[in-house]
């Protein structure tokens, strides 16, 4: 090593500390961690115990997920309709659960499609296309993918087969 390089890897002049901390990946571990056994608990005790509590849980994550979707199609100058995509999401998602409501669950879908076009409609015909074709993918992305769980959590012994179903997912995620 050059007498004017530091261990970190640059020189002297760079203004780099030769006892700098190695770069993190900006997660903090133990908090993820926590936040993970939290929910799994959580889930496992709504399956067990409250299988709708699986469907509400649910319902709430989906929101999240929409408002996370709607933040970053807005970085590309999208700009989806996400409250009314917001409100009707956790109708949708929760409505998959009830099996005697039928196809609520596309009714709920479709009329989100249609309130989310009629909420962007006094912004005029600029950039028109581009939002509606956000909403559209927020609300089939999200919602209408997540209120598949309830046909499933209401079968006989459904919250086993979501239990296999979410064991699948994981150990193709993290097994290979």
């Amino acid at each position: 090593m050059n007498s004017e390089e530091t261990s970190a890897g640059g020189s002297v002049g760079d203004g780099v500390d030769a006892k700098a901390k190695p770069p993190r990946a900006g997660r903090d571990l133990p908090a993820a961690l926590a936040v993970g056994i939290g929910l799994f608990a959580l889930v496992i005790f709504c399956m067990v115990q409250f299988p709708l509590g699986v469907a509400i849980l649910l319902a709430v994550l989906a929101v999240l997920g929409c408002v996370e979707m709607h933040q970053a199609l807005a970085l590309r100058g999208a700009h989806s309709a996400i409250i009314p995509i917001a409100a009707f999401t956790g109708f949708i998602v929760v409505s998959g659960y009830f099996p005697a409501l039928g196809y609520l669950p596309w009714a709920l879908t479709a009329g989100a499609m249609f309130t989310a076009m009629l909420w962007r409609m006094p912004k005029g015909v600029e950039g028109y296309t581009r939002d509606i074709s956000a909403s559209a993918l927020i609300i089939g992305y999200v919602p209408l993918l997540a209120s598949f769980v309830g046909p499933v959590l209401a079968m006989p012994n459904g919250s086993a087969k979501l239990a296999a179903v979410f064991l699948c997912v994981c150990g193709s995620d993290t097994g290979g």
